[in-house]
């Protein structure tokens, strides 16, 4: 059973205590179809900001469909939070996030096949309404 983070919760502790998992897994809506699409992806929680980064830039199916619609939904802790995402650029902020992953990620090979040339950050507001 999943429960949506109410409003009323404490998101920024409860994101700080999960800051350190593995993974989230991440709902997209098709950009074709519009129905759920559910990937499981690294993030980064720094600053009290939520991250993803986009290894492939905005080539991956689940980065087009953010790019489509905004709207996502994050899994992480056993609950799951509204969001929305937005594609940034920001090579300053880009490259502080992808030194947190490669702190974090450390003993994972696939950390060193990100393209620099091409990756792209995303940040997602949680929307507590």
């Amino acid at each position: 059973m999943v429960v949506i983070v109410s409003k009323y919760e404490d998101l920024d502790n409860f994101l700080a205590q999960h800051h350190k998992d593995y993974s989230i897994w991440l709902t997209t809506y098709g950009r074709k179809t519009g129905k759920p699409r559910l990937v499981q992806i690294w993030f980064a929680y720094v600053n009290g900001e939520f991250y993803i980064l986009a290894r492939h830039g905005l080539n991956a199916w689940w980065a087009k469909n953010i790019v489509k619609n905004k709207n996502v939904i994050v899994n992480i802790g056993g609950r799951a939070v509204r969001g929305t995402a937005e594609v940034l650029d920001d090579k300053e902020l880009t490259y502080e996030v992808w030194r947190y992953y490669k702190g974090k990620y450390r003993f994972y090979p696939q950390i060193y096949i990100f393209s620099w040339a091409k990756r792209k950050l995303i940040r997602i507001a949680f929307d507590l309404q």
